[in-house]
C-alpha cells in the first residue's frame, strides 16, 4: 500500500478535487491523508475522511507560501 499526503491551503474550489483524488485513492486501496485548514473538517469527514488536527499552525510550519 503506498501512502499519499495531499495538502491544501485554498478555497473550497481548492479542496473539493483534493477530497475527490482522496477517496479515489483510498477506493484503490492506497493510504490518503488530507491536510487542510480546520475549517473543512466537516467537510472532509462528510465526504468519509476522518478528522485530525495538528496543533501546528500553518503560519509556524516555517513553509514560505507563495502565488504562482
Amino acid at each position: 500500500m503506498t501512502r499519499f499526503l495531499l495538502t491544501t491551503l485554498g478555497s473550497l474550489g481548492d479542496l473539493h478535487p483534493f477530497i475527490a483524488v482522496g477517496r479515489s485513492l483510498i477506493a484503490r486501496g492506497q493510504h490518503a491523508v488530507l491536510a487542510a485548514s480546520e475549517e473543512y473538517r466537516g467537510l472532509i469527514v462528510g465526504a468519509g475522511g476522518k478528522g485530525g488536527a495538528s496543533d501546528t499552525p500553518y503560519e509556524n510550519l516555517g513553509i514560505e507560501l507563495t502565488s504562482v
